[in-house]
């Protein structure tokens, strides 16, 4: 799939969408993608392959090419999510293989229910997209906000999540 995606994104006509990188995160179960994937066509790996998300520098990365991209593109909620609570528009890969585990995960329905997710039927969808967004054609955005603010802080962005945590596990 991913292979797919960045060839439709170098068919683009568009061609600052054509000669965009492009960074694959892998979901964290999902490490089996050959090293030599991307090599010299602009495809990153974040973390490089091989190397925890939890390490600092990586993490550190990862946020920064969040904070510069013109988008995340994803089929599973946790890059997703990443994406969103960095306030980056965020592309779901509607392909078929995957809408079980899609429509398995609450929170995906939720990002779905709340149109915080800009929607691609197909790889071939994903560079107008792109297109559309690189000029400024956010569609989503205040519906993105909105869902950090009811589903993922819903006590406000000023509240530490592990305090609130703490203090419902101690029943204060």
């Amino acid at each position: 799939l991913v292979e797919a995606l960045v060839r439709a994104v170098r068919s683009s006509p568009d061609q600052t969408i054509a000669r965009t990188q492009v960074v694959v995160r892998q979901h964290p179960a999902n490490t089996g993608m050959d090293a030599t994937f991307g090599k010299g066509d602009g495809v990153f790996f974040i973390p490089k392959l091989g190397t925890a998300l939890s390490d600092s520098r990586a993490v550190d990365l990862f946020a920064d090419t969040l904070e510069h991209s013109i988008a995340a593109v994803g089929v599973n909620t946790s890059g997703m999510i990443d994406a969103i609570i960095a306030r980056r528009p965020t592309i779901a890969l509607l392909v078929p293989e995957y809408r079980t585990t899609q429509t398995a995960t609450e929170h995906f329905r939720q990002l779905l229910a709340n149109h915080a997710l800009e929607r691609a039927e197909s790889v071939e969808a994903v560079p107008e997209i792109l297109a559309r967004l690189a000029d400024g054609d956010d569609r989503t955005k205040r519906a993105r906000e909105q869902f950090v603010e009811s589903f993922i802080r819903p006590y406000g962005l000023g509240i530490s999540a592990g305090e609130k945590a703490a203090d419902e596990i101690l029943g204060m």
